[in-house]
C-alpha cells in the first residue's frame, strides 16, 4: 500500500529494528514484541493488504478492524486502515486512525507523513504542511517527506514548489509522483513531445515526402514525417498539410481494398467453395487499418464507427487468438476519442475492456487514459491509483510534464 514494497511492509510487521529504506522511505520500527512467527494479527495484516492492492477497501478496512481488536498496540495497523479509509474518501475517520498510530509511537516519522498525504488527498494543504514539519523534525532530509511538502506549497500557489520537484522528482517514490501527475492532468497543461531520436524538417524531406505521395506510396511518406523533428513555425503549416494529405490517400487507398475484397467475397459466395474465414480475417485486417489511420486525421467520428464496426467482427468471430492485440489497439483509440468527446464513462469501459482483451503484453497507455478520464469524473484516488502504474513504466512521463511548464 501506499507505494511500500511487499518486503518493507513485511519487515514492519515483522519489528525488525533496523533502518529499513525502501522508495527513498526510511522507516525506524520500534515493535518490541514481534516475532518472525505470524501469529492471527500478522495474517489479519496480510489478508487486509491483499484486499487493498485488489482496491477492495472496504474489505481491508474491515481487516484492518479485525487486526486491530488482535493487537490495539500495533500503531501500523492504525496508518495503514488510515489509508484504505482515504481511498473510500472517509477522511475524518482516516485521521482519528493516524491520529492513534502516532499517539502509540509518536516517534516515527511514517505516521505524520501518511497523514499530511491524507490531508493533502482531502484539500488541506495548510494542515498538511503542519504533519509535514513534524515528520521533517523527526526525518530531516527525508525525499518522500520533501516531496509532499512541495506538493502543499504547490496546492498553496507556491510557483518554487515547481521548480524543486522538477530537480528531485526521481527520488521520490510512486505515491508522491502520482499525485504530482494527478495535478498535472487537472490543470490540463500542455505535455512536450517524447525524446525520440529525430531528423530536422527541410524543404528536401518535403520533397522526398511529395514525390512518395505522388507515387502511392502513403504509408513510406507518413513513417518518413512521424519520425521527423518538430518543424519550424515557417515549415508547421506545410508539415501538417502533407501529412494530411498522406492519410488521405492512405485511407482512400484502403477503402478501395475493402471494396475490391467485398466484391470478391459476393462472388466467391455464388460458388460451391468458399473460404469464408479467411475472407473474413482479411475484411477484418483492412477495417482495422482503416480505422488506425483515420485516428491520426481528423476524422475521429468515422474512425470511432470503422473501429466499432471491427470490433463487432472480431466478436462475432468468437474473439480471435491471433488478433487479440489488434483488439486492445482497437478498444484504446476508442478510449482516446472518448476523452476528446468527453464520454469519460465510455472511456473507462474501452480501458476495462482493453485489459479483458487477452493480450499477451499489457499496454501502459490503458493506465494513462483511464487515469485521465477517472480524473475527468473527479475520481481523483482512483486516477491516482492508475498513475501509480502508469508511472511504474513511463519513468520520464512526470519530467516531460513538469518541464513542459
Amino acid at each position: 500500500m501506499a507505494g511500500l514494497s511487499s518486503k518493507l511492509q513485511l519487515s514492519i510487521r515483522t519489528g525488525t529494528a533496523d533502518a529499513i529504506e525502501d522508495c527513498g522511505v526510511r522507516i525506524y520500527t520500534r515493535v518490541e514484541k514481534r516475532h518472525w512467527i505470524w501469529d492471527k494479527t500478522d495474517r489479519l495484516f496480510s489478508r487486509a493488504e491483499r484486499f487493498a492492492a485488489e482496491s477492495q477497501f472496504d474489505e481491508a478496512v474491515q481487516s484492518f478492524d479485525d487486526a486491530i481488536r488482535s493487537d490495539p498496540e500495533y500503531p501500523h495497523l492504525y496508518v495503514y486502515r488510515a489509508l484504505a479509509l482515504a481511498e473510500l474518501s472517509r477522511f475524518d475517520e482516516a485521521l482519528v486512525s493516524c491520529d492513534r498510530a502516532e499517539q502509540i509511537d509518536p516517534s516515527n516519522f511514517v505516521f505524520p507523513m501518511y497523514r499530511a498525504a491524507i490531508l493533502l488527498d482531502s484539500g488541506k494543504p495548510q494542515d498538511a504542511l503542519q504533519s509535514l514539519r513534524r515528520a521533517l523534525a523527526l526525518q530531516p532530509g527525508n525525499t518522500a517527506v520533501a516531496g509532499y511538502e512541495q506538493l502543499a506549497k504547490w496546492d498553496l500557489g507556491d510557483e518554487t514548489a515547481i521548480r524543486q520537484l522538477k530537480k528531485n522528482i526521481r527520488e521520490m517514490p510512486i505515491d508522491v509522483q502520482s499525485r504530482v501527475a494527478v495535478r498535472l492532468e487537472a490543470k490540463s497543461l500542455p505535455e512536450k513531445q517524447d525524446g525520440v531520436e529525430t531528423t530536422p524538417m527541410s524543404s528536401r524531406l518535403f520533397r522526398k515526402v511529395t514525390v512518395l505521395m505522388e507515387a502511392g506510396h502513403y504509408e513510406k511518406a507518413l513513417r518518413i514525417l512521424n519520425v521527423a523533428g518538430p518543424p519550424s513555425d515557417s515549415a508547421r503549416e506545410t508539415r501538417e498539410e502533407l501529412y494530411a494529405k498522406a492519410v488521405e490517400g492512405q485511407c482512400r487507398e484502403l477503402r478501395d481494398r475493402l471494396k475490391e475484397l467485398e466484391k470478391a467475397s459476393k462472388e466467391k459466395k455464388r460458388g460451391a467453395k468458399n473460404d469464408s474465414a479467411h475472407g473474413d480475417a482479411q475484411h477484418r485486417n483492412l477495417l482495422l487499418e482503416l480505422g488506425l489511420s483515420l485516428c491520426q486525421s481528423e476524422r475521429k467520428d468515422e474512425a470511432y464507427e470503422v473501429l466499432e464496426k471491427w470490433l463487432n467482427e472480431y466478436r462475432a468471430a468468437d474473439f480471435p487468438v491471433d488478433e487479440r492485440a489488434s483488439a486492445r489497439s482497437a478498444l484504446l483509440e476508442l478510449a482516446e476519442i472518448d476523452l476528446t468527446r468527453e464520454t469519460y464513462a465510455q472511456a473507462v469501459r474501452h480501458c476495462h475492456e482493453a485489459r479483458l482483451s487477452g493480450a499477451s503484453l499489457s499496454d501502459p497507455r490503458t493506465n494513462l487514459i483511464e487515469a485521465r478520464a477517472e480524473l475527468a469524473l473527479g475520481n481523483r484516488a482512483a486516477s491516482r491509483r492508475l498513475f501509480e502504474r502508469y508511472l511504474s513504466k513511463d519513468v520520464f512521463y512526470l519530467e516531460r510534464r513538469l518541464y513542459s511548464i
